[in-house]
């Protein structure tokens, strides 16, 4: 990032994996071409929702011909469609020497190959120590009751994205107890909660979090829980139900 930040050029591509960093980095970096360059040098888009020909045209293009240093980040940059793509990449050549370029993508093999050859692949990639340590700091500082062992298989199921590692432990709002999650949703099993009690007391529970969960129990919390439920849950993604609420009402009829 040091060499980034020096904003002399080139271009960077910030790969892979959701929930590794990328995004984080990337307001770093705005923030440090603010302070060195000024706020109008900088241009931020996502190419999730900015995608066509025109946001090319309209807006980078103007915004890369005008004088001076400048950034140009472009947020999940393989959402840009064929045509923007075969366009950027000639902005990227002509403009290399006073243009920092920054792409992010979850899916490097989406870009088209004239991107990929534009600049280095920098893969964003945690590692599982450091992982660990931020889980055991956060659960110290909130209280969260979690063994080391519970921690480890959340990093497993989740790795490398540790943004969903965190939201396992943490629902917003909440002190959340790793544990009792997983016992509710033994007791939904078990029709021993209702779906609506559970959602009303978990209602920041991600649909994400849940499957994290399930996935990281063993036949010791209670005989084959996980392994029916999720079996059940991916025959019935052939129906495509797959909210929150769907899988609750899953593992709360699937002993029927």
């Amino acid at each position: 990032l040091e060499k980034i930040c020096d904003f002399t050029g080139g271009c960077y591509i910030f790969a892979e994996h959701p929930g590794t960093g990328k995004s984080t980095a990337c307001k770093f970096i705005v923030k440090e071409a603010i302070e060195k360059l000024g706020k109008s040098k900088v241009l931020y888009i996502n190419c999730s929702s900015a995608r066509g020909i025109d946001v090319i045209r309209n807006q980078i293009e103007p915004f890369i011909r005008a004088l001076g240093k400048r950034l140009v980040i472009l947020e999940e940059a393989d959402g840009l469609t064929p045509d923007a793509q075969n366009a950027l990449k000639e902005d990227i050549t002509s403009t290399k020497n006073k243009v920092t370029w920054i792409l992010t993508t979850n899916n490097y093999m989406k870009l088209i190959d004239p991107i990929r050859t534009r600049g280095p692949r920098i893969d964003f990639l945690p590692q599982k120590q450091k992982i660990r340590k931020l889980l055991t700091n956060i659960c110290k500082e909130r209280g969260i009751k979690l063994s080391d062992r519970d921690i480890l298989k959340i990093i497993d199921n989740t790795y490398p994205n540790f943004r969903e590692a965190i939201n396992c432990i943490i629902v917003p709002g909440k002190q959340t107890n790793y544990t009792e999650i997983r016992n509710d949703l033994i007791k939904l099993y078990n029709k021993e909660l209702t779906v609506k009690d559970f959602e009303r007391k978990h209602s920041g529970l991600s649909f994400d979090s849940i499957i994290t969960i399930i996935n990281s129990m063993s036949e010791k919390d209670i005989d084959d829980f996980p392994y029916i439920v999720m079996f059940a849950w991916k025959t019935a993604t052939y129906s495509n139900m797959l909210s929150k609420k769907a899988l609750l009402y899953f593992i709360n009829n699937v002993k029927d």
